[in-house]
């Protein structure tokens, strides 16, 4: 029964700002997470505002009565984040207010599938700033589709203050469902999702999931490029924590709020970006899953993973990453990975100028494990690359001995 400080705040701050805000009688407002208190909806009824405040059913009957008992027009609403059918006459708000709504950053997904259904005008989120997640939250946002008018922290509270962006699309086609691996869950695909690369499952991170479950138990995971997160969900069934990043999260957080597993969150990352750190960003196991065909992302990939390595080296001395990549008709093979350097690479394909440019930046070629299959009796997986192949290389990275050294000096 305790407010929250954000509830508190952001009350005080409708109220100061509500000439801007322009809360009348014509206002649509949904408050979600309202908690038993439900105070910023009560607030936006208070001034006029048709008000809907929803949570969990265990909430209602206090939300019911604290709606009853203040001025103003407010119902009650069941809402369980990324059940669609709860979205139901709620969409399309002028306004939708949250408070303290990623104190865990877990619930990140199933609140983005919510507030992407929801379509609101306007979005105004106040969150005590305990941690790195509330900064993150306001990129993750962006990533899915909103315009940040405003951001700012005051008295530990983060505000964001978001609108659609113009060109939002709402939908995507999420189909051709594909089981993990070792459990009954699946993820959805989507032809048309993100810059078209990451909307399907591709074979490599099936035989990426497949490969790396032995080296993921108990284990900080960390997935770049996730696309679908197939293969970061499949790992995260052994996994003590698994972190899923990708630049397009539309149909990430759908996949993953929709497996409702408990030790898996998403966050937006650009490599070699800009990117918010705390002291939990280490991991002992780094995936990528076919990351290296484009030959112009190469230098960026290579320092992202770098300079992760260089934050879990904090933390742990033996953090390893796992790239899948196409096969190459080179002799190179796992039992001379070790002879790897700028200088001996001449092939010039997608894997070696990856594997060139790693070394550059600091990164060592631990192993290459070659003819990994890719698992068959996958329903709606292309199994195989352009070429007809059906098994992929896996690149085992460190890092380098002598640029740790370097760094240590």
């Amino acid at each position: 029964d305790e407010l929250w400080p954000g509830a508190i705040f952001l009350a005080k701050y409708i109220v100061a700002n509500n000439q801007n805000l322009a809360i009348n009688s014509n206002t649509q407002v949904v408050e979600i997470g309202a908690g038993r208190c439900g105070l910023p909806g009560l607030t936006a009824a208070a001034l006029g505002a048709r008000v809907t405040l929803c949570d969990l059913n265990e909430n209602l009957a206090s939300l019911h009565f604290n709606a009853k008992v203040n001025p103003g027009s407010a119902r009650v609403q069941a809402l369980r984040w990324a059940a669609d059918i709860d979205v139901q006459g709620l969409e399309n708000a002028d306004f939708v207010l949250g408070t303290d709504v990623v104190y865990r950053e877990n619930l990140v997904a199933p609140l983005i599938c919510t507030l992407r259904r929801l379509r609101p005008k306007r979005l105004i989120l106040a969150n005590e700033e305990r941690s790195k997640n509330q900064r993150r939250f306001a990129q993750t946002l962006s990533a899915v589709g909103f315009h940040i008018n405003n951001e700012f922290t005051q008295n530990k509270i983060h505000v964001i203050d978001a609108i659609p962006a113009e060109s939002w699309s709402m939908d995507f086609d999420a189909s051709m469902p594909v089981k993990l691996l070792r459990h009954t869950s699946s993820v959805d695909q989507d032809s048309h999702g993100g810059d078209g690369l990451g909307g399907q499952v591709w074979p490599g991170a099936v035989a990426l999931a497949e490969f790396v479950l032995p080296y993921c138990h108990g284990k900080r995971v960390l997935e770049l490029g996730a696309g679908t997160g197939y293969c970061g969900l499949c790992v995260s069934l052994v996994a003590n924590h698994v972190i899923m990043t990708d630049q397009f999260l539309d149909l990430l957080a759908h996949n993953v709020a929709k497996s409702n597993f408990s030790n898996v969150t998403i966050r937006y990352c650009l490599w070699n970006d800009d990117y918010i750190y705390d002291k939990t960003d280490f991991f002992d196991v780094i995936l990528g899953a076919e990351l290296t065909p484009m030959i112009d992302g190469h230098e960026a990939l290579a320092k992202e993973i770098l300079r992760r390595f260089m934050q879990s080296s904090k933390t742990s001395s033996s953090s390893r990453a796992f790239l899948t990549a196409a096969p190459c008709s080179s002799s190179l093979s796992s039992s001379d990975s070790s002879t790897f350097t700028k200088d001996t690479i001449t092939c010039r394909c997608a894997t070696h100028h990856f594997i060139k440019t790693a070394i550059q930046t600091g990164l060592s070629v631990n192993h290459c494990h070659t003819n990994i299959p890719i698992p068959a009796n996958i329903l709606n997986l292309d199994r195989t690359f352009d070429d007809g192949l059906d098994f992929v290389w896996i690149l085992e990275l460190g890092l380098s001995l002598s640029f740790s050294l370097e760094q240590n000096a």
